[in-house]
């Protein structure tokens, strides 16, 4: 994947021991040149899908197994974390997401 620009203000939290969230800030939806992305575009009501632009930026995102994995380890229930649904996330372990992200197969 290729590295995401950072604005020298973002970069000083990105230490994981400082700050366990560091990779937000390389989030394709929280851009250095921009608003984020709106979280209602995120964390959509049950059985309602991301639109089309929405998930190209997370499918896109450097930081996308590291969004999925918060989701994860925080047991989030609801929205999409690294463009995965919280549907799929309840049918598949980390690891096969994981996989499937880095094939570029989801």
């Amino acid at each position: 994947m290729s590295p995401h620009p950072q604005s020298p203000s973002r970069r000083a939290g990105r230490n994981p021991d400082d700050n366990p969230q560091w990779w937000v800030l390389d989030a394709a939806c929280y851009p250095d040149d921009g608003p984020p992305v709106p979280i209602d575009e995120l964390f959509v009501d049950a059985g309602k899908t991301i639109s089309p632009e929405t998930y190209e930026t997370c499918r896109t995102c450097p930081v996308r197994v590291q969004c999925l994995q918060w989701a994860y380890t925080q047991n989030i229930k609801i929205g999409y974390f690294g463009g995965v649904s919280s549907g799929i996330r309840r049918r598949h372990r980390l690891d096969e997401l994981t996989a499937m992200i880095e094939a570029d197969q989801i």
